[in-house]
Order: C-alpha cells, then sequence, then structure tokens
C-alpha cells in the first residue's frame, strides 16, 4: 500500500516528505492554479522533494495533444508521471506513451470496465473516483476492490490509485483490497475521553463531548471493527496535545501554539482561555512520529495506545516561554481542565518514550516561527464568532448537551 498527495502546495509536500510516510504526489491545473510559480518549474521541484511519482495532467481532449505535452512533462524529470482523463482519445495516448516506456496515470475512471481497458493500454496506474461514486450513488470502494482482483487474475501490472478519498472507511477498505499492508496506525484523539479523571489510561470510559471528539472515537472502531472480521493488521494511538513546527491555526479549535504564534508575530496579546492554569499534556510532533513507528512496526495488533508525556504544563507557561502580553475570553464548556496521558501501556509494550522536552520543543518552534506569518489573526472577537454555536450547543443546560 502506498500513500500519494493529492497537492501542488510545496508545503504540504515537504511536511509530507519529512514524516517519511508519502510514496507520491498527484496534481492537477487546477491544484496548481492555486499556488505561486511556473508550472513546470514547480513539477521538478516536488519530483526533488518526493521523489517518487508525481503526475502532470495533459490539458487536451485530442491525442496528439496529449502526447505533446506528455512528452514535454516526461522531459523534466524521471519521476513525472502523465496523468490522462479516461475517454477514448487519452486510452490511444496511453497506448502511444506506454509504447515510448512513459508512465501514466489514467484518471476519472468510474467503473472497472473503464479500468480494464486503461490497464490493457498499458497504464502504469488507474485513479477510480471513488468519493464521486459514492456521491452518485454508487459504492467507490467495490470498484476499487474489483480492479485489484482484475489485475491480479490476468497479470495486469496497472496499479490502482484510490483517489477522492473521503473518510477512514475508504482508507480500511484500501487497505483491505491491496492485500499486502503490514500494518495500519489509526491516528485516534485522546478527546474521546471527554473530561476524564487523570492521569488517564486507555480503559478509561469514553465520553466524547464534542462532534469532533465523536468522529475520532467512531474512526477508531470502524478500525478495530475491520482488525476483527477482516483480519487488517491495526493499532491505534490516542494523541493528546501535539505540537510542533507548522501547528494549525484554523477552525474555532485551532491549536494553541498556531494561533499564539501568529498573534505574538502581530505584537497581538495571546488570548488565553480562563485564568491559564489549565493543563495539557504538550508532545512534541517528533515524539510522536516515533510512536507511529513503533506501533507500525511492532508483531502487536490490534492495539491502541495513549501518547503523552505524562506530564501537563499550564497555559500560562507557554506564555511565560513564548513571552508577551494576554488577554482573557471565556472557557469553553466541554473541555476538561487537565489533560494528562498515563503512557505506562506504550512504554510497556513499545519501549517508547518521549525525549523532547516541553522548553525544547517550545524553542524549536520560536527558532521557526516565520511559518506562521500568513496564518490566520485570532482575536477575541473573532474567537467569539467561530466559537458562538459551541457555547449555545454544549453550555450545562443547553439543549442537546451530551450527558
Amino acid at each position: 500500500m502506498k500513500i500519494f498527495l493529492d497537492t501542488a502546495n510545496l508545503d504540504e509536500i515537504r511536511e509530507g516528505a519529512a514524516l517519511g510516510v508519502v510514496d507520491g504526489v498527484t496534481t492537477n491545473p487546477s491544484l496548481m492554479a492555486k499556488e505561486d510559480g511556473d508550472y513546470k518549474e514547480m513539477l521538478k521541484e516536488i519530483c526533488d522533494i518526493v521523489r517518487g511519482p508525481v503526475s502532470a495532467e495533459v490539458v487536451a481532449d485530442e491525442c496528439e495533444e496529449m502526447l505533446r505535452q506528455g512528452r514535454e512533462f516526461a522531459k523534466l524529470s524521471e519521476y513525472i508521471v502523465v496523468k490522462i482523463p479516461l475517454i477514448p482519445e487519452g486510452i490511444k495516448a496511453v497506448k502511444k506513451l506506454s509504447s515510448e516506456e512513459i508512465k501514466t496515470n489514467v484518471t476519472l475512471c468510474f467503473s472497472a470496465n473503464q479500468g480494464l481497458l486503461a490497464a490493457k493500454a498499458g497504464a502504469t496506474y488507474i485513479s477510480p473516483f471513488v468519493g464521486r461514486l459514492d456521491d452518485a450513488g454508487n459504492d467507490g470502494m467495490q470498484v476499487v476492490a474489483d480492479l485489484v482482483e482484475i489485475y491480479e487474475r490476468y497479470a495486469l501490472p496497472t496499479r490502482v490509485l484510490a483517489a477522492s478519498i473521503r473518510h477512514p472507511m475508504h482508507v480500511l477498505e484500501a487497505a483491505r483490497a491491496c492485500g499486502s499492508l503490514r500494518k495500519l496506525v489509526y491516528a485516534a484523539s485522546s478527546s474521546c475521553y471527554g473530561l476524564a479523571d487523570t492521569p488517564t489510561r486507555e480503559d478509561h470510559p469514553i465520553r466524547p463531548q464534542y462532534p469532533y471528539a465523536l468522529s475520532k472515537y467512531q474512526g477508531e472502531q470502524a478500525a478495530f471493527h475491520w482488525h476483527n472480521v477482516y483480519k487488517l493488521p491495526v493499532n491505534s494511538i490516542r494523541i493528546f496535545n501535539a505540537y510542533g513546527i507548522r501547528s494549525r491555526t484554523s477552525g474555532a479549535y485551532g491549536a494553541v501554539f498556531g494561533v499564539f504564534l501568529r498573534q505574538k508575530l502581530a505584537g497581538k496579546p495571546f488570548t488565553v482561555v480562563g485564568d491559564g492554569t489549565q493543563r495539557r499534556d504538550f508532545v512534541y510532533a517528533s515524539d510522536l512520529a516515533t510512536a507511529f513507528l513503533a506501533a507500525a512496526e511492532s508483531p502487536i495488533a490490534g492495539r491502541l495506545w495513549n501518547v503523552g508525556t505524562g506530564n501537563p504544563q499550564t497555559v500560562n507557561r507557554l506564555v511565560e516561554l513564548l513571552g508577551g502580553p494576554r488577554v482573557a475570553i471565556p472557557k469553553r464548556p466541554g473541555e476538561p481542565d487537565v489533560t494528562w496521558a498515563d503512557i505506562s501501556r506504550i512504554k510497556a509494550d513499545l519501549g517508547w518514550r518521549p525525549s523532547i522536552s516541553f522548553e525544547d520543543g517550545v524553542s524549536r518552534i520560536l527558532a521557526n516561527i516565520d511559518y506562521w506569518r500568513e496564518a490566520p489573526l485570532w482575536d477575541p472577537e473573532s474567537i467569539a464568532k467561530a466559537t458562538k454555536t459551541w457555547f449555545e450547543t454544549l453550555s450545562p443546560g443547553a439543549e442537546g448537551r451530551v450527558p
């Protein structure tokens, strides 16, 4: 099983490549148009970053023009894969390009019959649009499974690249279809515990307090269901408060680091929830990555682990390390006063331990603070607007309150 990023954003690609889990990139003209720079130069840079298959899409509906564009793309790098639409002229172009040993990715596939034609023409990859098929009332993952079976039965070398993936079940079914998965590690969330006793063990009752927490727990349950029923090798990591370079700032629940760093760059006060004495079990991204690697490489399957440091820090301590003025905003209902992972299980099972102290992690982030210069700038007013529904729904006594 391989993972491809569907983007042309160089920062996203670098981030994925740094994790060591990205095998390739797919692009299209719409994605490229969102970025600044010359199309071909960007493709070459993406190839240099990924050092794996990079799909570059032709913009034509006639075979000869597809061939011209495809040959030009192929000259840019040995990693280029020419992306061609699954139409009659496209099948002709794939046949010709494959005879010239130019790799192709046939896109806009909506049936196994179409995928068979593309494979017979010599396509390197076929991209069935799973989400779009589901949107139309079909079963997109069944098309993926059918293609895998057909290609294996008739010894066709075309690889299936499932596109338009929408949710965890798509990932699980793609993993099941590939038939050679070593391990799938699900990124779960400690938010599933709700307002938990601390330090929190993995057997703590599940009490999600808001939709995100519930959705992450449901995804984890689906992963273990696939493990139990289909014997898919699955583990899960319940992440506590992850932070690191490129922490996100978007959404009403944007990570505190990203919010604070943009405020620091703008010379604005930090928007501290409540009195700042709430504690969070912050775990640095590189420590989290080693935990995922250990969970993937272990022979253990069907197991879940908490990942934090077991040493929660106050928001006030974060403000102290960042340095700057502050302004208080109301505490959000449904949020715990303390998150604190009991990490004894992962220590015992996998020998994992965090290695980055909180002070060291904050120092590393401050050394890269310019990353957040173009991030959204939050203030008390914009936060109040973004969290209005949160307060209306989750405040004590509100209709729909989680019991």
